[in-house]
């Protein structure tokens, strides 16, 4: 289990903090059903991993106690699926958590997308190591 501090603003008195927390989702459906949640927009940048998927992947999947951000790890360290819904601001907190509970690599659709994923994954300490063109077939 991880915990990644959030900084929150209060009053003039000052900061206050508090921990999101990301355990074991209890089953992947319940991951599947709030990873589902992102607006298609969002979705588009996640592969549809289905439950079958990741138990032959031996994923290990993890959603925030607030139940708005997960991401999966598979055993050999890949970070996969992870997400933030648009209203949460979690997408940090949750790659700090894979990172925590052994995140090594992953691999990144929309590098050059708006939301900026390559920038994000290098905030994190992430190298791209290869880049590929994008080509719809």
């Amino acid at each position: 289990m991880a915990d990644v501090p959030i900084l929150n603003e209060t009053n003039s008195s000052g900061a206050s903090h508090r921990s999101i927390r990301f355990s074991l989702s209890d089953t992947h459906e319940e991951f599947i059903h709030v990873r589902d949640k992102l607006p298609s927009d969002l979705r588009a940048y996640l592969t549809p991993h289905s439950p079958d998927d990741y138990i032959r992947m031996k994923a290990n999947l993890y959603l925030s106690d607030t139940k708005k951000s997960g991401f999966g790890l598979k055993p050999d360290g890949e970070l996969i699926s992870v997400f933030s819904l648009p209203d949460a601001h979690e997408g940090d907190y949750a790659v700090e958590a894979a990172i925590k509970e052994g995140a090594k690599y992953l691999d990144c659709l929309g590098v050059d997308s708006p939301e900026g994923l390559k920038t994000f994954y290098e905030r994190h300490g992430f190298k791209v190591v290869e880049e590929y063109s994008w080509k719809d077939e």
